[in-house]
C-alpha cells in the first residue's frame, strides 16, 4: 500500500510539474506573437511610456521588458540570503496569457528592517492591449500594439 501511495505522489507531482511547464511554454509562445512596437493609453506613473516588448537579450528566461522601464523577469524562482543583508525570494507564476512575479525581501538585520517589503508584478495581454502593475504600489500601465516586429528599443 505504502509504495502505490509513493508512486501516485510522484504522478501527480509529475502532472503539476508539466502543468506549469506547460503554462510556461503557452505564455512565452503568447509574449512571442505579441512583440512589436506600443503606445502608451494609460498610465499612473510618468515612467510608463511608449516602447517595445521583447525579451531581455531574446533570452526568455531573463525576462520581458516593454521600454525602459517595464521589466518583469528573471523568468526563475530564487531564494537568496545576502551576506550581512536580508533574504530576497522571488516566485514566478504563468498563466497562458499572463505572468506574476512577487519578490520578498524579509529577515533583515534590525539596521534595514525598513528594507522588509513585498513586490507583486504582473503582466497581462488581451488582444493587442497589454497591461502592466506593481500591485502594492498602485503603478499601473496600458498598452495598445501599433506595430509588429521591429528593432528592439
Amino acid at each position: 500500500m505504502k509504495k502505490y501511495f509513493v508512486l501516485l505522489l510522484l504522478a501527480l507531482g509529475w502532472s503539476y510539474m508539466t502543468f506549469a511547464v506547460d503554462k510556461k511554454e503557452a505564455f512565452v509562445e503568447k509574449a512571442k506573437s505579441m512583440a512589436g512596437h506600443y503606445k502608451l493609453v494609460e498610465g499612473s506613473n510618468p515612467k510608463c511610456s511608449d516602447g517595445y516588448l521583447a525579451f531581455v537579450g531574446d533570452k526568455v528566461e531573463q525576462g520581458l521588458h516593454l521600454g525602459h522601464d517595464v521589466f518583469v523577469g528573471p523568468f526563475v524562482d530564487t531564494k537568496e540570503q545576502e551576506k550581512d543583508y536580508c533574504q530576497v525570494a522571488q516566485k514566478i507564476s504563468f498563466s497562458p496569457d499572463s505572468v506574476t512575479q512577487v519578490t520578498e525581501i524579509s529577515r533583515c538585520p534590525a539596521s534595514s528592517k525598513s528594507d522588509e517589503s513585498v513586490a507583486t508584478k504582473h503582466l497581462s495581454f488581451k488582444g493587442n492591449e497589454v497591461y502592466f502593475e506593481i500591485k502594492e504600489s498602485g503603478f499601473k500601465c496600458k498598452y495598445v500594439k501599433v506595430a509588429k516586429g521591429g528593432s528592439n528599443e
